[in-house]
C-alpha cells in the first residue's frame, strides 16, 4: 500500500492520522489500517447504489412507520440483489466487488418477467443462465480514480410546489374572468 499523500495525483492531504482503538502496533500495521481507511470507499458505493440505482433518493412516505418500511423494503431487496451477485461471483470464481450492482439489478429485472412464465423443470437452467449474465457485467479496477466534484446534470427549471395540491388545482381552474 503506498502512503496517502502528495506524492499520490488526486489525493488532497499530504498527511493524515487516523484515530483509532487498536493500539497494538505490532498486529495492526501503519499501511494495514491506511489500505482499511481506503475500503471504506466501498461503503460510500454500496450507500450509493441503495440512493440511486434503487430510486431511493426521495422516499415517498408521509407517516414515519411508512417511511420505516420504504427503507427496510429497499434494505432487504438490496441485500437479495447482493446475495444473488455473491453466488453468481462465487461460481464463476470472481469477487462480489468486481460485479456492476446495476448490471445485477438490470439481469434480475429482466428476469422478473421470465420466471412467471417457465417451466419448473427448465428454470434451474434459467437461473444458471442468469446468474452467468451478472458475472459478465463487470466494473473496472479503478484504484485512486480522480473524478471533478461536480454535477453533470442540471435540476429541472420547475417551481416548487409550495401549496396542498388541491389549491394548487383550484388556482388553476381560476379563469381572469372568473376572478373578477
Amino acid at each position: 500500500m503506498r502512503c496517502l499523500g502528495k506524492s499520490q495525483v488526486g489525493f488532497r492531504v499530504q498527511r493524515m492520522i487516523l484515530v483509532t482503538t487498536l493500539t497494538n502496533a505490532r498486529q495492526y500495521a501503519t499501511s494495514a489500517l491506511a489500505d482499511l481507511f481506503r475500503k471504506r470507499w466501498n461503503a460510500e458505493i454500496d450507500l450509493r447504489s441503495i440512493k440511486v440505482h434503487m430510486n431511493m433518493e426521495d422516499l415517498r412516505g408521509k407517516k414515519p412507520e411508512i417511511v420505516r418500511r420504504e427503507i427496510w423494503a429497499h434494505c432487504l431487496a438490496y441485500n437479495l440483489i447482493r446475495k444473488t451477485m455473491a453466488q453468481a461471483a462465487y461460481l464463476h470464481e470472481r469477487t462480489v466487488r468486481d460485479v456492476s450492482f446495476c448490471g445485477a439489478l438490470q439481469a434480475l429485472a429482466g428476469m422478473v418477467g421470465q420466471t412467471a412464465t417457465v417451466e419448473t423443470s427448465t428454470f434451474l437452467d434459467l437461473a444458471r443462465t442468469q446468474l452467468a449474465s451478472i458475472v459478465t457485467r463487470q466494473i473496472g479496477n479503478r484504484p485512486d480514480r480522480v473524478e471533478p466534484r461536480a454535477i453533470k446534470r442540471r435540476p429541472k427549471n420547475q417551481k416548487l410546489l409550495t401549496t396542498p395540491r388541491a389549491q394548487a388545482r383550484a388556482q388553476l381552474l381560476i379563469t381572469p374572468e372568473s376572478a373578477a
